[in-house]
């Protein structure tokens, strides 16, 4: 398989020369290397996956084989925060009368498939997958919005708990951290909605001394709670950065 090099991270680092400092930067580009801006917008093909097993681990095709069908186009990846892909964003398109629906799949579920009939240039190949009907059919779809960051027990002496039967007074002041465990602000209001239930968090974040802090709400869902030794000792967790909350718009309830 093809490895896959992204245009806006670094994989590797070559030595500058011996006993020298390693150096962050790629001198060579291996001809088997790829670039998102390539995968991006290319269409994906599902192949029986008896078929693929038939073919072993390393077909190749002349055009797209019998049997194969066109279910949808690359979107995006999605990344590790080392660096890694971790799934590639399908856009999947009506295929045999499956609604349109974005969904995420394992970069070990796809196949590199050279062109036989270009088989000189490593950059004509076809994206395949094995599966059949009732795996897409069954494709839950890839949320749009961040879900919230899971705080590691391990390391703070935190567990995660259910926010359902948690009192607004309970979630009112407690400090909210970012995937990197960095305090971003703090909760401190609860909305209700129309059946009187947590809704939203308005987070304060910003500022200083509770000075210059900017009120934004987002669902409460994005947030994960975590309790500490005791029930009163509480801290929630969210995959927004600093930045991204203090974008939000300021809250105005």
């Amino acid at each position: 398989m093809k490895k896959l090099m992204l245009s806006t991270a670094i994989l590797a680092s070559l030595a500058t020369a011996a006993g020298a400092e390693p150096s962050p930067f790629r001198s060579a580009v291996d001809p088997t290397d790829l670039t998102a801006s390539q995968v991006i917008g290319m269409r994906i093909y599902a192949a029986d996956p008896a078929q693929m097993e038939a073919q072993g681990e390393a077909p190749m095709a002349a055009g797209p084989e019998e049997g194969w069908s066109d279910i949808g186009e690359v979107h995006d990846l999605v990344l590790t925060r080392e660096g890694g892909v971790e799934a590639v964003l399908v856009d999947l398109g009506g295929f045999l009368g499956i609604g349109e629906h974005r969904v995420a799949v394992g970069m070990e579920a796809i196949r590199f498939v050279p062109d036989a009939s270009t088989e000189d240039d490593p950059d004509d190949f076809f994206l395949v997958m094995a599966a059949d009907r009732a795996t897409l059919e069954a494709s839950p779809i890839y949320p749009e919005e961040k879900t919230a960051a899971v705080l590691p027990a391990g390391e703070t002496g935190y567990h995660p708990i259910e926010t359902a039967g948690l009192s607004v007074e309970a979630l009112e002041g407690t400090p909210v951290y970012d995937a990197q465990n960095t305090r971003v602000g703090e909760i401190a209001r609860v909305v209700l909605d129309a059946k009187g239930a947590p809704a939203q968090a308005v987070i304060d974040v910003g500022g200083f001394l509770g000075i210059g802090e900017k009120p934004v709400a987002i669902e409460l869902a994005q947030l994960s709670i975590a309790q500490g030794a005791t029930p009163e000792d509480l801290r929630a967790a969210t995959a927004l950065s600093k930045a991204e909350l203090e974008a939000l718009p300021a809250y105005q309830g």
